[in-house]
């Protein structure tokens, strides 16, 4: 037993000597590991200098409360013109694209592949440069977001999304009559 313990608490020691070293070797005098792995990505809390862990967000209102406040005002402004628009739809925190995305109202798709999922009729999502507003629908013409490009503002727009760096680019209005459109059209590929 006594030697079981005196193994344990050299191994401890031994431990806790490691972090010191690596502590104090970094520099300014900071006092975070400096190991040879790599940091787990971190993201910017409000306070600078103030990392807080990367998260899976459960909710809407967790995901919108982990961004950075200036980041976090569009997306607020955002997210109450979609409710205003399509109060109606539901909501879901979903993964995609790199990052979490709000998800309001799902259908089922057959894709012409024999492809099926459910996914979001509309989606939300910051990135780390610039907002992205997904309208997953179509009509006979083709993409909503792609046959209305041009009165989107300074935006880019992909076949049904649309990528803005600050919300004064995005014709607010335009968007939001998509936004619409789209409830009534029932999705991309949508059954039913």
């Amino acid at each position: 037993m006594l030697l079981g313990s005196v193994a344990e608490n050299f191994g401890a020691r031994a431990a806790a000597g490691r972090r010191r070293a690596n502590e104090f070797a970094c520099p300014a005098g900071a006092r975070v590991s400096c190991s040879r792995r790599s940091p787990a990505p971190a993201r910017r809390s409000d306070a600078p200098g103030k990392p807080f862990a990367v998260m899976k967000p459960k909710t809407p209102d967790q995901y919108l409360a982990s961004l950075p406040a200036d980041r976090r005002a569009a997306m607020l402004a955002l997210h109450a013109a979609i409710r205003k628009a399509v109060p109606k739809l539901t909501l879901e925190i979903m993964m995609g694209m790199g990052s979490p995305v709000i998800g309001y109202g799902k259908y089922h798709y057959k894709s012409s592949s024999g492809r099926e999922g459910d996914w979001f009729l509309i989606g939300l999502s910051a990135g780390k440069n610039y907002y992205s507003l997904h309208i997953c629908a179509a009509d006979k013409g083709g993409y909503l977001v792609e046959q209305s490009a041009a009165k989107l503002g300074k935006v880019k727009t992909g076949r049904s999304c649309i990528n803005f760096k600050k919300l004064e680019d995005l014709k607010l209005d335009v968007a939001m009559s998509l936004v619409k459109q789209a409830v009534k059209s029932g999705g991309l590929n949508a059954e039913g």
